[in-house]
């Protein structure tokens, strides 16, 4: 991931962090997130009024809540990259 990223909270099975990722990115992310084996539950917490960036906060059943979220960055990274080789063989 690109981005960065400010952990505002980090404990054996959470995260939370913050980043000057946009809304749609971050709720990809979540989604990503929930579809992997070792993530319990995840989600993208947005302040109304927006007025901070978009948090996402995370829990695992098991391993690193820091690698899970780096993996779910790395599946999007690649699903963008199959996306586009698709798309450039259509043009």
């Amino acid at each position: 991931m690109d981005e960065e990223l400010k952990i505002i909270n980090l404990s054996k099975k959470d995260i939370e962090v913050e980043g000057s990722f946009d809304e749609t990115f971050a709720r990809m992310l979540v989604s990503e997130l929930l579809e992997m084996e070792n993530v319990q539950m995840a989600e993208c917490i947005v302040d109304h009024p927006p007025s901070t960036p978009p948090r996402i906060y995370m829990r695992v059943n098991s391993g690193s809540p820091r690698e899970a979220l780096i993996d779910g960055a790395k599946r999007i990274r690649e699903k963008s990259r199959e996306l586009r080789d698709k798309l450039g063989a259509v043009g």
